[in-house]
């Protein structure tokens, strides 16, 4: 069933906006609305659903258009006005009985059939909705991938690539990359850094050189350096172990005093006092001395090329560790350097130097890997595009490699769709295999039993139960498949254009009944239940005496029969009062299988839900109509034909049709701009005709005028009333 339907861009409806129909699935919708509001636009797009001129038109769910049974003035003119017969209708007929009852035993099964292809079919559209649903979402969490590196470090990996403008595009890219990655995102990222146009190349760095290591093991530093044993003061002074004293004071010693006791001395002490330090001893300490100059020269030399600013540079001081074996080997010299002087200052004492060989090798060690990593560098910058390109194609792996529990979760859901999709599919088929049997069958049993006799019959007799015995159908002599319209007097000529308003109505209308039921050829396997049953204004304001015939006609052949949805449509208040009546006489209860819209147009054509309780007479409408144009709610093209109905209607019935024809003379001949629209109130043409200029119409003055004519008339009570305004 129907449960939605949405017009725009067509007649009157909006261009830039849908006027949305809540159908709801309920099977029987009466739509009220006034000449040229826009309900006909309804049915004739149910007429031609397929038609460009509706493409921004639609129905949910799609039907089919061999289902959908349209009675408006299309369907009169082109089975009555254009054709001089009419194309009969088939219909069972009542010979063999057995066969009628096969047809509907099979007509049952085709509509089981039916419904379970539906249900298949729909089964089949909500896997395929719910397995793009899961395929845009997977689309969206890889493209999400590609928004994780906008303003990154490797996004020129996906800005130089083409065709990733999509999420299709992307995603093929993904899905086209075989191998994986084994670098992180973050590895790629410092590689790509150390690649960007400003990068120079980076200093080299040496290992250190430290000539002077010798040094630290010359057995000087262990040995005792004394004076000569052969003097008696040298047992003394080896006793007392201050030597390095007497050997600092023999620069005080004079002629006369000891520059150690200060006592006179003799030349015999002064003498053994000399020779203690003999040219051997001096030897040593002058190579002593020797010694430490040298060493502290290459220690020095060594802290300036630690001072070098190529050791300040980020590429270096960035590995924390070379900063620390640095520092511990500058140590170690230092505290060489303190040694050194200790030794000077007291030779006879064993001082030992500190060996830097492992240090130095520490320092020298770390600086040839660091060395290394600055070659490899430099050399990756004069191959800085191949370098690129690899970076780009290990990106791309490393991608796929972060995508992928999504594609193989994204692969397995759709494997499981697919499994499903064969499997419908497969159903399917068999049930249309299974169909096309079942209507071959029944074209079959319809070529046996079926005839246009009966639907002949049928509008015959109702012709005759509604009093019309001027004229009949007839089945053509000449065309077993046609039947034509003859009158008792046997003229045949225009036939249907002699006929009256009301049987032109009835007419068309009882051949668009049996149509309902039937089928155009014995071939057509017309099923009932399946058929969208769609009446346009089967009621004009000429065919006003059958407005009962031809509501019972459509509540008892229309809507109480098995007819897949029903869609009526009028402009006739108490038609549409009498469809609701025959279903519930209570007026204060809208059927629970029924819609009621109200078709409304302003500047554009609006559909509106309705209660029962809120319709009125078509008196009573034609006051609303005015009390909306008051508001800007309608059109102003809806005001003079109700003003006109109003005051025909009112004055017709108090029996005061002159004094308003004088009223509006009289007014009339006062206001010059209101006359062209006095003599419309006034002449007798149709009153749903209209031959006023509406550019020119003021509606709140046009108002004004109207309510003027009720209290020159001296009722202006009635309008104050109907408008619920206050008296003036």
């Amino acid at each position: 069933m129907i449960d939605n339907i949405k017009l725009q861009n067509i007649a009157s409806y909006p261009v830039s906006t849908s006027v949305s129909i809540a159908i709801n699935k309920k099977r029987v919708n009466l739509f009220y609305g006034q000449n040229g509001s826009g309900k006909s636009t309804i049915a004739k797009y149910f007429q031609d659903i397929e038609n460009i001129d509706y493409a921004d038109c639609s129905i949910t769910p799609t039907i089919t258009q061999d289902d959908v049974i349209v009675y408006n003035q299309n369907f009169v003119e082109k089975n009555f006005y254009e054709k001089a017969s009419q194309q009969g209708i088939f219909t069972i007929g009542e010979a063999d009985a057995s066969a009628e009852k096969e047809i509907e035993d099979t007509l049952l099964e085709l509509n089981k059939l039916e419904a379970e292809i539906a249900d298949i079919t729909t089964q089949e559209k909500t896997q395929k909705s719910n397995q793009e649903k899961l395929q845009n979402k997977f689309k969206d969490v890889i493209w999400k991938k590609k928004g994780d590196f906008k303003n990154h470090t490797l996004s020129f990996c996906i800005e130089s690539e083409r065709n990733i403008g999509t999420k299709d595009g992307f995603l093929n890219k993904i899905l086209s990359i075989q191998e994986l990655s084994t670098t992180t995102f973050d590895e790629l990222a410092q590689e790509s850094r150390d690649l960007t146009d400003d990068v120079q190349e980076l200093a080299n760095i040496s290992t250190i050189s430290f000539p002077s290591q010798y040094i630290e093991k010359d057995p000087i530093f262990s040995e005792k350096i004394i004076g000569e044993t052969d003097s008696y003061l040298s047992q003394l002074i080896d006793k007392l172990g201050n030597s390095d004293w007497v050997r600092n004071g023999i620069s005080f010693l004079n002629e006369s005093n000891c520059p150690f006791c200060q006592q006179a001395i003799n030349d015999d002490i002064k003498s053994n006092i000399k020779n203690l330090f003999s040219t051997a001893y001096e030897d040593k300490i002058n190579n002593l001395e020797r010694l430490s100059r040298d060493y502290k020269e290459s220690v020095n030399k060594v802290i300036d090329v630690f001072k070098n600013p190529v050791f300040s540079m980020e590429h270096i001081v960035k590995h924390e560790k070379i900063e620390s074996f640095i520092t511990i080997y500058i140590n170690k010299l230092k505290d060489n350097i303190r040694l050194l002087e200790k030794k000077l200052s007291n030779p006879s004492s064993e001082i030992p130097l500190f060996d830097t060989t492992e240090q130095l090798k520490a320092v020298n060690d770390y600086i040839e890997t660091v060395q290394q990593e600055i070659l490899n560098f430099n050399e990756r910058l004069t191959q800085k595009d191949q370098l690129l390109f690899k970076i780009k194609s290990e990106f791309w792996r490393n991608l796929k490699q972060d995508c992928q529990p999504a594609i193989d979760l994204n692969f397995a859901t759709q494997k499981d769709y697919d499994i499903n999709k064969k499997e419908l599919l497969e159903k399917l088929k068999e049930a249309k295999a299974e169909k096309e049997k079942l209507e071959e069958n029944l074209t079959t049993l319809r070529s046996r039993t079926t005839e246009i006799e009966t639907s002949i019959k049928n509008v015959n007799d109702r012709l005759k139960s509604l009093g019309i015995t001027g004229f009949y159908l007839k089945a053509s002599d000449e065309n077993v498949s046609l039947y034509f319209i003859e009158r008792i007097s046997g003229a045949n000529t225009d036939i249907f254009e002699s006929l009256s308003e009301g049987e032109k109505t009835l007419i068309t209308f009882l051949y668009f009944l049996e149509t309902c039921s039937g089928a155009t050829s014995k071939e057509d396997n017309a099923i009932r239940s399946n058929r969208t049953i769609i009446i346009d204004d089967p009621i004009s304001s000429l065919s006003q005496n059958y407005v009962y015939d031809i509501a019972s006609i459509i509540h008892y052949e229309i809507i109480e029969k098995d007819f897949k949805q029903v869609f009526i449509l009028t402009h006739n208040l108490y038609f549409f009062h009498e469809l609701l009546i025959l279903k519930n006489p209570n007026k204060a209860h809208k059927p629970k299988d029924y819609n009621l819209f109200r078709v409304i147009k302003s500047l554009d054509t609006n559909i509106l839900p309705m209660e029962r309780d809120t319709l009125l007479n078509d008196y009573q409408n034609y006051w609303k109509i005015i009390k909306d144009c008051s508001e800007n709610k309608l059109h102003i093209s809806m005001l003079p034909n109700a003003m006109r109905n109003i005051l025909e209607r009112y004055f017709s019935f108090i029996h005061q049709k002159d004094y308003l024809n004088r009223t509006l003379d009289k007014i009339g001949s006062t206001d010059k701009e209101f006359e062209p629209f006095l003599r419309y109130f006034n002449r007798g043409s149709h009153s749903d005709a209209i031959n006023l200029d509406l550019g020119t119409i003021d509606t709140h003055r046009y108002i004004f005028k109207f309510r003027e004519i009720f209290k020159e008339t001296g009722f202006p009570e009635h309008y104050e009333t109907m408008m619920e305004v206050e008296a003036e």
